[in-house]
């Protein structure tokens, strides 16, 4: 076992590589400059959504409908509960899941060290930082971000305690393992996988293993406990192994393996098929120089992978977001395959090595660029200065068009009243206060089909239409009107706007306020 301060590199050389803490500081700074300008750009997702809707509830009742009833894992739901009070906003939702990425880098970095030496090491993180599956969810106001921190300091935390044959060391490793069933309920399969990947990492005898690991199995068993005995969701139900569920499919209609590996890593399938090559080559070489770690990088890239493709599950759709905790792993292969290059090649071979790093770098960068290009034209934050201008009195209606846009600018906007197109919602509000009301209405879409819409209804009298970019339309009634009016001007908007689109999925709030205000929505 190798001291962990002392500098080697793949092949069991000294290494001579700059400062980690100046690279790696420096690839905190490129994901946080990444990753930040979503937290405004984007508009709420529906598990965002859910956040907002379940976080700011009491702790007790967090507990009881995301853990007794749903079977989730809760954790994320504590940090929203605390943030959304304080700051608040989207700030609130979203900012914690990206410092706690920034906080998974350093993580990564220390795991790929005792698996491939400090070289490795040093390229891993910049190239987890800008990876776009990472830099995706290092704004999602949902457990991701969590999840993967907590899952590389757990496994960084294993990998120690198996260098050291310390069975305190190993408690306290199967208690942060253990706790990883609160964080996300898919826990189970990473942790097991942790917990091999440390034994093999460590591994002298059975005897040896048996009388300094025994601990970690125990702590993970009985920290999770209350998980498996109470939670409805856990893997041995909502992946139901043998049992009559389908398997997971793709939206596109491709394997798991190809969905996966297209967002482990960027560049077209061109890209992607060099960059497997290069995991490839960099899983055979660490064969060659250091066994143990290849069966480990192989593991937290085949296992989840075969899992997803060959368990039947309750749920049928594949979500690539479930491979995060293995993205730093197969950045790992691909960083060993450009060192294999550098030493097999000479001189030739370390350009040729340090080009293949840029190119993966660069086409992180680049899927990072688009990405946000594509946020930033939506124009959150002028829509949520267009509508905090309108007097306090306004009530907001549910979006048409884009999901939950209507939820993203009440969460901007302090004091603002949302209506949702529900009967469970559009009821009170036609019962309650009979105080006239400005009513606000958020319509968006595509370029062409926004503008023919605006045409529709444009020119009239008892609204004002303001076009925020080119994609959103915010329309506000010119008069202050009572509720029974307000939802009768947005049926009739509804109407108007999608004349000749009766599919539109928009329609069915205008179904739902026409049978509010007929008074047939039901009685709870």
């Amino acid at each position: 076992m190798r001291p962990s301060g002392e500098q080697i590199d793949l092949f069991g050389r000294p290494a001579r590589v700059p400062s980690r803490a100046i690279v790696w500081g420096l690839a905190a700074l490129a994901a946080f400059a990444a990753a930040l300008p979503a937290v405004w750009w984007e508009s709420l997702h529906a598990d965002e959504v859910v956040v907002v809707g379940i976080a700011p509830r009491p702790f007790g009742e967090i507990v009881d409908t995301v853990f007794v009833e749903r079977g989730g894992a809760p954790v994320h739901f504590f940090l929203e509960h605390v943030f959304l009070a304080w700051p608040g906003g989207v700030e609130g939702l979203r900012l914690p899941s990206l410092v706690l990425f920034l906080i998974a880098l350093p993580a990564a970095g220390l795991v790929a060290e005792r698996l491939a030496g400090r070289t490795a090491a040093l390229l891993v993180v910049p190239a987890l930082a800008l990876a776009p599956l990472a830099i995706d969810l290092a704004t999602f106001g949902r457990m991701y971000a969590l999840f993967l921190a907590a899952t590389l300091w757990a496994t960084f935390l294993a990998l120690v305690a198996a260098e050291r044959a310390s069975p305190a060391l190993w408690a306290a490793a199967g208690l942060a393992l253990g706790a990883l069933v609160y964080v996300h309920p898919i826990a189970p399969l990473y942790i097991g996988i942790a917990l091999v990947s440390a034994l093999l990492h460590g591994w002298t005898t059975l005897q040896g293993a048996l009388r300094s690991a025994w601990t970690a199995p125990a702590a993970i068993v009985l920290v999770g406990l209350p998980f498996y005995r109470h939670s409805p969701s856990t893997l041995q139900e909502r992946y139901d192994v043998g049992g009559g569920a389908r398997r997971l499919r793709t939206g596109q209609g491709q394997s798991v393996a190809e969905v996966g590996w297209e967002a482990l890593v960027p560049g077209g399938w061109a890209g992607r098929i060099a960059f497997l090559l290069l995991a490839v080559a960099g899983i055979v070489l660490l064969a060659r120089t250091q066994p143990r770690s290849a069966v480990v990088v192989a593991l937290w890239i085949a296992v989840p992978v075969a899992f997803f493709t060959f368990v039947p599950a309750e749920g049928t759709v594949f979500f690539s977001r479930y491979l995060l905790p293995a993205l730093p792993f197969a950045l790992l292969a691909i960083v060993c395959g450009t060192l294999a290059i550098a030493d097999r090649l000479g001189a030739a071979g370390k350009v040729a090595a340090a080009a293949a790093f840029a190119a993966l770098l660069v086409a992180e960068a680049h899927a990072d660029v688009q990405r946000l290009r594509g946020s930033s034209s939506l124009e959150l934050p002028r829509l949520t200065a267009t509508v905090a201008r309108i007097e306090e009195n306004g009530v907001l209606f549910s979006s048409a068009g884009r999901p939950n846009l209507d939820r993203y600018v009440a969460l901007e906007v302090d004091g603002l009243r949302r209506v949702e197109s529900t009967c469970s919602l559009l009821v009170p509000f036609l019962e309650g206060s009979a105080a006239p009301q400005q009513g606000i209405w958020l319509f968006s879409g595509s370029e062409g089909p926004i503008a023919r819409a605006a045409d529709r209804i444009e020119g009239r009298e008892d609204i004002r239409v303001e076009h925020v970019g080119s994609r959103i339309v915010v329309v506000t009634s010119v008069d202050l009107l009572p509720p029974r009016d307000l939802v009768a001007l947005g049926l009739d908007l509804r109407g108007a706007w999608f004349a000749g689109a009766p599919g539109e999925r928009a329609l069915r709030g205008a179904q739902r306020e026409a049978r509010a205000l007929a008074g047939e929505c039901p009685r709870a």
